[in-house]
């Protein structure tokens, strides 16, 4: 391996570690749990790997997010509660965190009432279910998924989402990253 392809792993490696570092400040600043990536088909399905959203992709999200109390929020595959935690800091009417593990539920309900009064929005809830049984309820108007499911389980979630605003018609915002 060539100089130049060393210097480039050192400061990849550098640069990850300075994230690492940088993340781990904030969530101790914060006094919460949320970072980290986990290989455990125990928490979620087959293909289970738990890996939050940026810090950074969802400060940029929910500042350009038009939102207002008359909107629900879900996020599918909640995990231990970071996307959550960010958007109870706009003014939502209410929030449901979707999360198969009831642990990282635990963890993801710490955390939030760990930051209670930076929050806009009071009304949260995390629920331990499985999301292809979930049924959508009918004044969800914002929904986030961070590439949570295979194919089927994705179908069978988008068709409970169909099947909600044939119930109750409305504008519904699907973000998926």
């Amino acid at each position: 391996m060539g100089l130049r392809n060393k210097c480039r792993r050192l400061l990849f490696s550098a640069r990850g570690r300075i994230a690492q570092v940088a993340i781990g400040s904030y969530e101790r600043l914060l006094g919460i749990t949320t970072a980290g990536e986990l290989k455990a088909p125990e928490y979620g399905y087959a293909h289970g790997i738990y890996r939050p959203t940026s810090w950074l992709v969802l400060r940029e999200l929910f500042r350009s997010l038009d939102v207002d109390e008359n909107d629900t929020f879900v996020d599918v595959g909640s995990g231990m509660g970071r996307v959550v935690l960010m958007a109870a800091r706009r003014p939502f009417r209410r929030i449901i965190g979707v999360e198969r593990s009831e642990e990282f539920n635990e963890v993801a309900r710490s955390n939030i009432a760990r930051n209670r009064h930076r929050l806009l929005c009071d009304d949260i809830e995390f629920l331990s279910v499985d999301a292809q049984q979930w049924e959508v309820p009918d004044d969800v108007t914002v929904v986030y998924l961070y590439c949570p499911f295979p194919s089927p389980i994705f179908e069978r979630l988008v068709e409970n989402l169909i099947a909600s605003i044939d119930r109750t018609p409305r504008h519904v915002r699907v973000i998926y990253t």
